[in-house]
């Protein structure tokens, strides 16, 4: 059982990841069901040069989490600097 306020938020931290691996888990198998189904009863759709996407979707994902990086250094970044600077040690 956890007994200091870090040894609570450490297990909280773990059950809410933990409970993110399950719900991806879930959400990629149904997807995968759901594309497969979709292949099988869909007929295929030609091609679209005006739908066609002007960033390819891997490339978005890239370039969102890259900037939520740099956003979330930053913000510690900050973080860090505010706690130093009102530490009773300063």
């Amino acid at each position: 059982m956890p007994s200091t306020l870090t040894d609570v938020a450490q297990a909280a931290q773990d059950n809410v990841l933990g409970a993110f691996e399950t719900s991806k888990t879930y959400t990629i198998e149904s997807l995968k069901a759901a594309t497969s189904t979709a292949k099988r009863v869909l007929p295929s759709l030609p091609s679209m040069p005006e739908l066609t996407p002007m960033v390819e979707p891997m490339e978005a994902v890239t370039m969102t989490y890259d900037f939520a990086e740099k956003l979330l250094a930053a913000q510690r970044s900050f973080v860090e600097e505010v706690v130093a600077t009102l530490s009773p040690s300063n």
